[in-house]
């Protein structure tokens, strides 16, 4: 219940017309029964790449689709018709020799939903995916210089996800140690994408901890307005008030739980 209540008010914020699916939305397609090589571009099948997939589960696919739904009505429809063209739900998800939950091209993005991952999980992998698609298309529209100045003296990034993962620093959990430096986690410091995802993930999830951190750590501050003045520059209508409202309607859908319940839906 306290999904679809959420649901309903992140939709409002950027007054949606009708509901989000793939009727209203012909852009954004949301495909959860292919997992062939085909649905990756040509670059990405064979070679050091070589990615597979394998298809969700079948008693995934409504769940998934709940989610995803749910994910890309905090974004304006003309955005997603102009960058999205498709949202891939898939049961495992390799490449470059490493299992990933997600992976995004120029126009798609891949998506791994297991019976184990929570919903919110799924949901951060969505916005963190979609965030490198507009992050790669929109290059321009981003102050690379600016965001690297606030990353502490004698840091460096590790090269990208991948050398990440095969250096064993996956943990997205938020350490003070780092949030001194201006990273908000372990993975944080893989490259400037994952950096960038990283605040991302938080802002559309309305993670209340991140924005605590930011009254905090000065550098992280300074990396949000950077990331607010990014997706501004895509749509008008996201500004530094639209993020605090996803903060508060965040707040406001974890308080409709029953106490002392667990949150089955996840």
């Amino acid at each position: 219940m306290k999904h679809l209540l959420l649901f309903i008010l992140a939709f409002a914020i950027f007054a949606h017309a009708e509901p989000l699916n793939e009727k209203s939305s012909p852009g954004t397609e949301i495909v959860v029964d292919l997992a062939s090589v085909d649905i990756f571009p040509k670059s990405w099948r064979g070679g050091k790449i070589n990615v597979s997939a394998k298809p969700l589960l079948d008693e995934q696919v409504a769940r998934f689709r709940s989610i995803a739904e749910r994910a890309l009505a905090k974004y304006p429809p003309a955005l997603l018709h102009a960058t999205l063209r498709k949202l891939h739900g898939l049961g495992q998800l390799e490449y470059s020799g490493v299992q990933t939950g997600g992976t995004r091209s120029e126009s798609a993005i891949y998506i791994v939903c297991k019976p184990h991952y929570r919903d919110a999980a799924v949901e951060r992998i969505i916005h963190a995916e979609y965030s490198s698609l507009l992050f790669m298309k929109s290059a321009k529209k981003f102050d690379a210089k600016a965001w690297l100045e606030q990353n502490a003296e004698g840091t460096r990034y590790l090269g990208s996800g991948v050398a990440a993962v095969k250096a064993g620093k996956t943990s997205a959990q938020m350490k003070p140690e780092l949030n001194e430096q201006g990273f908000l986690s372990e993975y944080a410091q893989a490259s400037m994408e994952e950096d960038f995802n990283s605040h991302v993930v938080r802002l559309f999830m309305g993670e209340e901890t991140y924005w605590q951190a930011l009254e905090k750590y000065l550098r992280l501050r300074a990396k949000a307005e950077l990331v607010m003045a990014f997706y501004s520059k895509l749509d008008a209508r996201f500004s530094r008030a639209s993020f605090a409202r996803l903060r508060t309607l965040a707040a406001q859908a974890a308080t409709t739980a029953s106490p002392g319940k667990p949150d089955v839906s996840k």
